[in-house]
């Protein structure tokens, strides 16, 4: 148990639990139970998984929304504020 009275055995919500599935107020849930469509083979072309907003959240090499091949991106989601419109990265060291 912290200092802040949370135990660490419980994950945030929103963190992966399985293939497709997500936590929730401690409850693994599959994702298509969000009521978003997101269909990780087609949506995230297989190479992400659907987030609980039912976008992709794309794997290390590819970028979002829709999980193309990209060199060099730290993968993540339209939600998580890694995306770039530009379709250029900028990392700040």
């Amino acid at each position: 148990m912290r200092s802040d009275g949370t135990d660490n055995a419980y994950v945030a919500d929103g963190t992966m639990c399985g293939p497709e599935m997500y936590c929730v107020n401690k409850t693994c849930r599959k994702v298509h139970l969000t009521g978003y469509n997101c269909n990780t083979t087609t949506k995230c072309k297989g190479k992400g998984i659907c987030n609980n907003f039912g976008n992709c959240q794309c794997f290390p090499g590819h970028k979002p929304p829709d999980c193309k091949f990209q060199f060099g991106s730290p993968g993540g989601s339209i939600d998580d504020g890694n995306f770039q419109k530009s379709g250029k990265w900028k990392f700040i060291f």
